[in-house]
């Protein structure tokens, strides 16, 4: 799954910091002659690599690839963002794997969740008899959303704090 979105993305990992980076697209003007390095931007991926869900052996993979579309759920080439699938058994087809890219986190953990439930909503029925582990991982993400949207709102209370204290620090002197 690692290799699927250093793939797709054209980016690199750095494990030591647990960046992924990737390239910004850049356009060159007609007539330009610089070669100038493209700028780098840290992306964040959502991997699952174990989906499951028994309904989906009922769809054929051209259906399921059409609902994706239609649905908005798809990988934009130039941006380096969006979803791709890995498809692991041809014979009994209810697991499969996804990689959300986003230049956010919580843009990342959004997609994932939300193509889970798009995925979940057209292959369940009312009176569904299957297992998935799809409503499992949506409440999860949803944990970790609550926790990043804490975290953020914790850094940026900090960071008004410590203007405050400057401010207060120059006023004072």
């Amino acid at each position: 799954m690692t290799q699927l979105m250093l793939l797709v993305t054209g980016g690199k990992l750095d494990c030591r910091t647990s960046r992924l980076e990737v390239a910004k697209p850049f356009l060159l003007q007609k007539g330009s002659k610089d070669t100038a390095l493209p700028a780098v931007a840290s992306h964040y991926a959502v991997l699952g690599s174990r989906l499951l869900h028994t309904n989906l052996s009922m769809v054929h993979y051209s259906v399921f690839f059409q609902m994706c579309k239609a649905q908005g759920i798809g990988f934009d080439i130039k941006e380096k963002q969006g979803t791709v699938f890995v498809l692991h058994d041809s014979c009994e087809r209810y697991s499969l794997g996804m990689v959300t890219v986003s230049d956010d986190l919580q843009g990342a953990l959004m997609t994932f969740a939300r193509n889970l439930s798009v995925i979940h909503q057209e292959v369940s029925a009312p009176n569904m008899q299957g297992e998935t582990n799809f409503k499992d991982l949506i409440r999860d993400i949803e944990e970790v959303l609550g926790i990043t949207i804490q975290n953020k709102s914790q850094v940026t209370k900090e960071e008004e704090e410590t203007v405050a204290v400057a401010v207060r620090t120059k006023l004072d002197h």
